[in-house]
């Protein structure tokens, strides 16, 4: 099913749309009832424009369906906020262009035959789903870029940023008329934090810049937890700066790099409901980021 275009702003009420998919503007979705990850999609005259994708395959068919039943005009372009594994495995099912921050591309283009099968033992116990990721192809990004990148396709302007937080390669995507935010990893409300290359104090100076009115107004988009408030920063600011904190006093007392793994379970502490396979994931994920931001911090003392 085609729709006009000009009555693709009451997409929100229409019956293909599945419930957990919303219009935040209009022809901008974003779809939350996916495992792990939210994404996004903006159409535009020309096609469609998908923020991140699904890990899972069954997800990344369904996500393009449920597209199509909107508007049947192709994938232009995949943009990913970073190079996390959830958000990049299943980019080859949208036969579309991948971009992404040169920093989040540099390290998958070197990647070996055994990525697919290593990533979908990490993702999911389940046999079938896991012989559905290990046999997707993967495809890394064709288009990368440093600062920022200005897109403008199908009468729709989109402007992606470096925002290093979660990882060095993480972005931004703005669409300022819409002013729509999307932040990626930037805000993970209901997770611990995955500090990938110890980028605290610029994720930290993000987070303040969404606290402080700088986007008052606009709708800002986890990558994790959906359309969020900046009211519900404060606990993700919180834990970011005690895992600061907590890594500069070891820096300090002159502690060694294995001191940091004292400082995983104060800190997991926040996240009771995160229990099983997730939290013993999130834990080696937070051990390393640790790790990264005692690397950094020791290397500037030491300089």
């Amino acid at each position: 099913m085609r729709r006009n275009m000009e009555h693709c702003a009451d997409s929100a009420t229409n019956s293909a749309m599945p419930p957990t998919m919303i219009e935040i503007a209009p022809n901008v979705f974003v779809e939350t009832g996916f495992q792990r990850v939210v994404v996004g999609a903006v159409l535009t005259a020309a096609g469609w424009l998908c923020i991140d994708t699904p890990p899972l395959p069954a997800d990344a068919r369904a996500w393009l369906i449920s597209l199509q039943a909107i508007s049947d005009q192709p994938v232009r372009y995949v943009i990913n906020t970073d190079g996390h594994r959830d958000r990049i495995l299943t980019c080859a099912l949208f036969d579309a262009p991948v971009i992404a921050h040169e920093a989040a591309a540099r390290p998958l283009f070197g990647l070996g035959r055994n990525f697919m099968a290593q990533s979908a033992s990490e993702l999911t116990g389940d046999e079938q789903t896991f012989l559905q990721i290990a046999n997707t192809r993967f495809t890394p990004p064709q288009i990368t870029y440093s600062t920022s990148l200005y897109v403008e396709i199908g009468g729709r302007e989109l402007v992606l940023l470096s925002q290093p937080s979660a990882c060095a390669g993480s972005a931004w995507v703005a669409l300022p008329e819409e002013r729509v935010l999307f932040v990626g990893d930037t805000v993970c409300l209901n997770q611990p934090p995955f500090i990938q290359d110890g980028c605290t104090a610029q994720w930290l100076e993000a987070l303040r810049r969404l606290q402080d009115g700088t986007y008052a107004g606009w709708t800002i988009v986890s990558g994790r937890d959906g359309v969020i408030s900046p009211a519900a920063l404060g606990p993700l600011v919180e834990v970011l700066e005690a895992a600061q904190a907590g890594v500069a006093e070891l820096v300090e007392a002159s502690g060694t790099r294995a001191d940091v793994a004292a400082l995983v379970g104060g800190l997991m502490a926040r996240y009771p409901a995160c229990v099983g396979r997730e939290r013993a994931q999130a834990e080696r994920r937070l051990l390393a980021g640790l790790e990264a931001m005692f690397d950094g911090l020791n290397g500037a003392s030491h300089a």
